[in-house]
């Protein structure tokens, strides 16, 4: 296992663990959770080069890199909407939220690039697979706020005290973060989408009957429905909440279940 990316877990460790311990009020303030997230990124990021520079490719060639890679995007995207909205929005959440993901990570050994998979250099291939697996992790922190959402909105309707100690935002911004980050994944994994098509037309195109193919484009139309049919859904933000919610577990099965029993160009 690498020291770095060790080093990087371990990070993230302490993140939540100070992120727990702010939202509990243990501590006046989320610094020293997020100087160990920042801490934790910058690990993560050049664990993430270092692979790369070895592969001499974007790293994302088999399971384990993608999801360092999927983890790595939820924390830059968890990053962005922290400097936007200058409050932790789901904090500890997103960070056991990674934790949840990369602990596979360590129990998978590191292998080379396969030789016989010359594409995965291309820089087309690169951004395919990179734009998609970055457009999952939106639709992953969209979850993560249909599920706060959830969360908040049962306790404020049962009136609990226990709603104000987690620190989750407020039911609108909630709500927003969903919406937005919807909108964010189905334009890259459309970006994605497009490239994959540009690299079919070199390889074979017989990859787009694959069964990640299939599964990816009922993805993208499915988030799309949400996107265009979001007006309709105004008065019933809680049954929205529960499809983002539910929808991601599809992602889940694209991401994980296909790249593991199928195989093909898809294949991680």
């Amino acid at each position: 296992m690498e020291r770095i990316f060790m080093g990087a877990g371990i990070c993230y460790a302490l993140a939540a663990l100070g992120h727990l311990l702010w939202a509990r009020n243990f501590l006046k303030n989320a610094r020293i959770g997020k100087l160990f997230l920042a801490l934790a990124f910058l690990l993560h990021s050049v664990e993430l080069l270092r692979q790369g520079s070895l592969a001499g490719a974007f790293p994302l060639y088999n399971l384990r890199n993608a999801v360092m890679f999927f983890s790595w995007c939820i924390v830059l995207l968890y990053g962005a909407l922290l400097t936007r909205h200058r409050f932790e929005l789901l904090s500890f959440f997103t960070v056991v939220l990674v934790l949840v993901f990369i602990f596979p990570v360590f129990l998978i050994a590191p292998t080379v690039p396969p030789a016989d998979r010359p594409a995965l250099a291309d820089w087309v291939t690169s951004l395919h697979i990179g734009l998609s697996v970055f457009s999952y992790a939106t639709f992953c922190l969209a979850s993560l706020a249909a599920a706060g959402y959830l969360v908040e909105y049962r306790r404020l309707k049962a009136k609990a005290p226990a709603a104000v100690v987690l620190r989750l935002p407020p039911l609108e911004m909630l709500e927003s973060i969903q919406v937005k980050m919807i909108r964010c994944g189905l334009s890259t994994l459309g970006l994605g989408i497009l490239a994959g098509f540009c690299w079919a037309t070199r390889e074979s195109w017989s990859v787009l009957v694959e069964p990640k193919v299939l599964l990816t484009a009922a993805v993208f139309l499915m988030y799309l429905a949400l996107a265009l049919s979001r007006r309709g859904w105004r008065g019933s933000s809680r049954a929205y909440s529960v499809v983002v919610l539910a929808g991601f577990f599809i992602c889940l099965v694209s991401f994980f279940i296909v790249s593991v029993w199928f195989s093909g160009s898809h294949r991680f």
